[in-house]
C-alpha cells in the first residue's frame, strides 16, 4: 500500500501535468496557480454551475493539499482578537463568561450548558476555544497545536451533521446557527489547510474537513440563511470571505468570494447609517464591526473593492467620537465597559482613531467639540482633544438617542453618560450575559424582553438608565414603532457651552423631549419634558446612575457627590421646585433590583442610583443641575418656564457667583442658549 508521500507526489506530478496540458481532469476544478489575494473584478457574482458540489466532493484528499501546498501556509486571521493564552487553554481548560474552565478533550459535549447560557454555548460551537491555539500554531508550527484543532474539528463534525434547523428538541442548537457557521468556517478553512502540510494527518481527516468545509459553503452560499439585516449577516459574509480567499484556487469557491464582496456591499446599506454609524444602538457592536472588517484589508478587500473602503473609513472615523478619554468604550446600549488599552495592534486609516486609541500620542486631533450624527442618532459632546498629556482631563458626554429596531435595543431612548475632570460620573448599565428565554406571548416579551434573567432584565430596563421612567415601565421595544433617530438640534455657544436636544415618543401619546447643555468642567444642566396627548395621569421618576466609585449622599434637597477620583466635590439639585429626590440606592435587591451595573457579561456589581419625581400627573418638567461646586443654591424665584416649556430661564448661585441661564427652543428655526456669569450682589 502506497504511504501518503508517495500519493502526494504521484497526485502533484499528475496535477503538473495536466497544468502543462492547459486543463485539469474533468473531476477537477482548479483555476491556475494564484497568490492568496487574487485579483476578482468588479462585475456582478456569478455563482458556481449548481453542481459546483459534486464536482469539489469528487477530489480526493491528496489533490486537494496538493493544491493548497503549492503556496506558503498563510497567516491564521484572527479577525476578533480574544485574550487568551494556548497553553492554559489546553493545559487548564477554556475560560469565558464566568463559567468554570471546560476541558477541550474529544469527546465534547457540544450541548453543553445549552438551555442555561447562549453565549456560552454559541462560543463553543463557533469554535472560539481554538482561537488562540490556531494563532499559536501559525506563529510556531508546533504539532501540538494542529493535533487538537484536528480533534476537536472532527469531534465536532461527526456530532453535528449539516443542516439549517435552529432547535433540537426544543432546545437552540448552535451547531449550524447563522453567525456560528460564519465564525468558524474561517477556522475550519485554517485546520484544512495547515493539516493538509502535515503527513501524518490521515486521508480520511481529510477527507472528513473537506467536506465539512463544503458544507459550510453551502449553507453560506445560500441567501436565505443570511441574516442580513443584523451583525449575524455580517459576520456570516466575512467569513465567507476570509475562507473563500484561502481556499480560491478551486474556481467554485472563488466565486463565493466575490459573492461574500457583494453581500458586504448590501449590509453596509442595512447595517450602516450613510454617516457611517451601525445601527444596533451600541458602541460596542459598531467597534466589533469595524475591527472585524479592516481585519479584511490583508485579503485585498479593501484594494479590489473601493466603495467599502471609503465606507469603512467613515465607520472608523464614527469610532473615534465613540472612546472616552480614559480610553474606555462608551457603555451605551449591549456594550461591555471595554478597556482600549489592551486592545490588540489595529490598523486604521483614520488618523483621528489613531488619536483616540492611542491617548493623543499618535494620529491628528480635530478642531470638532461636537460629533453628532443626526440620521444614526448618536451624538457626542467634548470639551476638546487634548495632547497625551491632558487626554484624560477632556470632558466628555454621549447620548443615545436612536430606535432603529428591536436588535441590541436597550429601553435607554435619550440616555447618556458622562466624563469629567478625569473620571465618569454619570454611568450607563452595561450589558450583562443572554440568560435564559422569555415566553413568547408574555408580559415581558410584549415589552421587548427577549432573556429572562432578572439581572439581564435590569440592565435592559429604563429605570437603569439616564432618562425618565412613566408609571415604572420600561419603554416598549417590541410593539412600538421604530422612530429612527430623535436628534433635533445641538450646537455650541460663543462662551463654550454646548448643547444637544432630542425627542422620543413613548406610550402611543407621550412625548418626551430632552435638552442637555454641558458646559465642560463646570456643570450639566438635564432639562426634561414630558407631556401626555390624552391628558392622564401618570409617575415620572428622572433616573440617574453614578460611577461606583462615587458616594452620592442627600445634601440640602439635592445631593453632595464625592470621592477620591473628583478634585472637587459635585452638587446635585433640582432648579424647578416640584420634582422630588429620592434617597440614594446602592445595589439593592428587594423588592426590585436598583443600584446595580454590569462592567462586563459575567459581572453585576452596585453603583448609586436616585431620581426626582413628579407624581400622578399629565405632564412634568425636570431640569436637574450638576455642578462642580461646595455648595449650590437654585433660585426658585427666578425660575420661570413658558407652558409649552420652549423658553425657560433659571438662575443659581455658587461659590460667591451667580449664573444665570435662559434657551428659546422654537417650534422651528434655531434653538438659542444664553449664560451670564456675574459676582452676588
Amino acid at each position: 500500500m502506497f504511504n501518503r508521500i508517495a500519493v502526494l507526489a504521484i497526485a502533484a506530478f499528475l496535477a503538473l501535468t495536466f497544468f502543462a496540458c492547459g486543463r485539469t481532469d474533468s473531476s477537477v476544478s482548479i483555476v491556475s496557480p494564484t497568490p492568496a489575494q487574487p485579483t476578482v473584478e468588479a462585475s456582478p457574482t456569478t455563482l458556481p454551475a449548481p453542481d459546483w458540489r459534486a464536482e469539489l466532493t469528487r477530489l480526493e484528499p491528496d489533490v486537494v493539499c496538493q493544491t493548497l501546498s503549492r503556496r506558503e501556509l498563510e497567516p491564521y486571521e484572527q479577525l476578533v482578537i480574544y485574550f487568551s493564552d494556548a497553553d492554559a487553554t489546553i493545559e487548564n481548560g477554556w475560560s469565558f463568561g464566568g463559567v468554570p474552565p471546560f476541558r477541550l478533550e474529544p469527546p465534547i459535549d457540544w450541548e453543553h450548558l445549552a438551555s442555561v447560557d447562549r453565549s456560552w454555548n454559541y462560543a463553543l460551537n463557533e469554535w472560539r476555544p481554538l482561537d488562540a491555539v490556531l494563532k499559536a500554531h501559525a506563529s510556531s508550527s508546533q504539532p501540538r497545536y494542529l493535533s487538537l484543532a484536528i480533534a476537536l474539528a472532527n469531534d465536532w463534525i461527526v456530532k453535528n451533521p449539516y443542516s439549517t434547523i435552529e432547535f433540537n428538541a426544543g432546545v437552540e442548537d448552535f451547531g449550524w446557527y447563522d453567525m456560528a457557521v460564519g465564525r468558524r468556517v474561517y477556522r475550519l478553512a485554517y485546520i484544512l489547510d495547515a493539516a493538509c502540510r502535515d503527513l501524518s494527518v490521515s486521508a480520511v481527516q481529510i477527507r472528513q474537513l473537506w467536506e465539512s468545509l463544503l458544507d459550510h459553503f453551502d449553507y453560506l452560499s445560500d441567501d436565505d440563511n443570511i441574516v442580513f439585516h443584523t451583525n449575524h449577516g455580517l459576520y456570516q459574509v466575512i467569513g465567507q470571505f476570509v475562507a473563500a480567499t484561502r481556499f480560491s484556487q478551486f474556481t467554485p469557491i472563488s466565486r463565493f468570494r466575490r459573492q461574500a464582496a457583494d453581500r458586504l456591499e448590501r449590509i453596509f446599506d442595512l447595517q450602516f447609517s450613510a454617516e457611517g454609524v451601525h445601527l444596533e444602538h451600541s458602541p460596542g457592536y459598531h467597534r466589533d464591526a469595524v475591527k472585524v472588517i479592516a481585519g479584511m484589508v490583508p485579503l485585498g478587500l479593501a484594494a479590489e473593492f473601493p466603495s467599502i473602503a471609503a465606507r469603512m473609513e467613515k465607520s472608523e472615523e464614527v469610532y473615534a467620537w465613540m472612546i472616552l478619554p480614559n480610553l474606555r468604550l462608551a457603555n451605551l446600549g449591549d456594550t461591555g465597559y471595554r478597556d482600549l488599552n489592551k486592545e490588540g495592534k489595529f490598523d486604521t486609516h483614520s488618523p483621528l482613531l489613531v488619536y483616540a486609541l492611542s491617548a493623543g500620542m499618535r494620529g491628528s486631533a480635530t478642531s470638532q467639540r461636537i460629533g453628532v450624527f443626526p440620521e444614526s442618532g448618536l451624538a457626542v459632546l467634548r470639551s476638546d482633544w487634548p495632547d497625551a498629556e491632558r487626554f484624560d482631563q477632556a470632558t466628555y458626554l454621549a447620548q443615545q438617542a436612536a430606535f432603529h429596531s428591536r436588535t441590541h435595543k436597550q429601553a435607554d431612548d435619550l440616555s447618556f453618560i458622562w466624563y469629567d475632570r478625569g473620571t465618569e460620573i454619570l454611568i450607563d448599565a452595561g450589558r450583562y450575559r443572554y440568560l435564559g428565554r422569555t415566553e413568547p406571548g408574555s408580559d415581558l416579551w410584549n415589552m421587548g424582553f427577549w432573556y429572562s434573567d432578572p439581572k439581564r432584565i435590569y440592565v435592559e430596563s429604563t429605570r437603569s438608565h439616564n432618562t425618565v421612567e412613566i408609571d415604572g415601565m420600561s419603554y416598549n421595544r417590541r410593539l412600538a414603532h421604530p422612530y429612527g433617530s430623535a436628534i433635533k438640534r445641538w450646537g455650541e455657544t460663543a462662551d463654550g457651552l454646548l448643547f444637544v436636544e432630542t425627542h422620543a415618543p413613548q406610550f402611543q401619546s407621550i412625548n418626551h423631549s430632552r435638552l442637555l447643555v454641558l458646559n465642560p468642567r463646570q456643570w450639566l444642566l438635564v432639562y426634561d419634558r414630558l407631556w401626555d396627548s390624552a391628558e392622564e395621569n401618570h409617575d415620572y421618576r428622572q433616573w440617574f446612575h453614578f460611577a461606583p466609585d462615587l458616594v452620592v449622599e442627600p445634601s440640602n434637597g439635592g445631593l453632595y457627590v464625592s470621592g477620591e477620583p473628583l478634585d472637587t466635590g459635585l452638587s446635585v439639585v433640582s432648579l424647578l421646585p416640584d420634582p422630588a429626590p429620592s434617597v440614594p440606592v446602592f445595589g439593592q435587591e428587594e423588592p426590585d433590583l436598583l443600584g446595580w451595573w454590569s462592567e462586563k457579561s459575567d459581572l453585576f456589581e452596585p453603583t448609586t442610583s436616585m431620581n426626582f419625581s413628579i407624581r400622578q400627573a399629565p405632564s412634568a418638567e425636570f431640569a436637574t443641575l450638576f455642578s462642580f461646586s461646595e455648595n449650590l443654591t437654585p433660585d426658585l424665584d427666578y425660575q420661570k418656564v413658558d407652558a409649552s416649556g420652549r423658553n425657560a430661564n433659571f438662575r443659581w448661585t455658587s461659590s460667591d457667583q451667580q449664573h444665570t441661564l435662559s434657551f428659546a427652543r422654537p417650534i422651528e428655526g434655531e434653538l438659542t442658549v444664553d449664560y451670564m456669569v456675574e459676582p452676588v450682589r
